[in-house]
C-alpha cells in the first residue's frame, strides 16, 4: 500500500507492532495508538509510515541512500574533513564544527525551517 492509501484507510500497524488509528479530535485529524498515550497530527503520521516503508537506495549504506525520508548527521564523509559533523538529507550534505550545530540543522530539516 502507499502511503496516502494508508493514511484514506485510518489503520496502521508500525514496525514495531503497534496500532494507530485515524480519527478527528476538535475539528482536526489525528492519529493514535489504542492507549491513547500517543497523538500524531496527519504530516506526523506519513513521516513515521514513510520511515518504516524506506529502504536505503544502493547497497543500503545509509549515508550514501539520496532519498532518506529523515536528515542523518554523521562524522567526517565524502569530501569532509574527519571531525566534522555532516548533515545530509535529500541527495546535500552540509558540514558543521559541533555535533550540537549538527543536530540543530537536522531538527530544521526535518521540521521544514
Amino acid at each position: 500500500m502507499t502511503v496516502d492509501e494508508i493514511l484514506a484507510s485510518g489503520r496502521y500497524t508500525d514496525k514495531r507492532g503497534r496500532e494507530w488509528k485515524g480519527f478527528i479530535m476538535y475539528g482536526k485529524p489525528r492519529w493514535s495508538t489504542p492507549s491513547m498515550t500517543r497523538f500524531l497530527f496527519p504530516g506526523e503520521m506519513r513521516l513515521l509510515i514513510e520511515r518504516d516503508q524506506h529502504k536505503c537506495d544502493g547497497l543500503g549504506e545509509l549515508p550514501d541512500c539520496r532519498s532518506h525520508p529523515v536528515p542523518i548527521v554523521i562524522v567526517g564523509y565524502d569530501n569532509f574533513e574527519w571531525g566534522d559533523f555532516i548533515v545530509r538529507f535529500r541527495g546535500s550534505s552540509r558540514a558543521y564544527d559541533t555535533h550540537a550545530e549538527a543536530l540543530d540543522a537536522a531538527r530544521a530539516l526535518a521540521v521544514g525551517e
